[in-house]
């Protein structure tokens, strides 16, 4: 765990100056940026932020309005049959143009059933026989 933003926010007893204040801020940006790094390379995203997969909820729109917004966002197939998981993964790549992810609860539409987002990240939280769980996001 870093010290950094616990070392930022320490009051001082005297009031600070306009320039003290910035410089403070900035080494909060600073340290932010560094801890969020990790994030942003792997969602290959703007901002460390990802979307929930929520059934019902996390469909083409807000997928890509998360996504154009920086984030990541995350299609819920759990509801979907795989002719309408690849329709929805067709419509949301005609809104946005950045990654986005598909969360596959089921392993028999990941399995050859599923064609997977060509520039998102995609998963299976269950692991078919002979395979290792894919709790460990793949990329694509």
């Amino acid at each position: 765990m870093s010290n950094g933003l616990a070392a930022a926010d320490l009051t001082q007893a005297r009031p600070r100056s306009a320039a003290e204040s910035a410089a403070d801020d900035d080494r909060r940006r600073a340290e932010l940026d560094r801890l969020w790094a990790r994030g942003r390379a792997f969602l290959g995203a703007e901002l460390a932020i990802m979307g929930g997969a929520m059934t019902w909820v996390s469909e083409r729109h807000l997928v890509a309005a998360i996504s154009n917004a920086g984030g990541f966002g995350v299609i819920a197939s759990g509801s979907m049959s795989p002719t309408l998981l690849d329709q929805e993964i067709t419509a949301t790549k005609a809104l946005t143009g950045h990654p986005f992810g598909v969360n596959c609860p089921s392993c028999r539409v990941w399995n050859g059933l599923f064609r997977p987002a060509a520039r998102g990240r995609t998963g299976c939280s269950g692991a078919p026989r002979g395979r290792a769980p894919l709790s460990a996001v793949a990329r694509r």
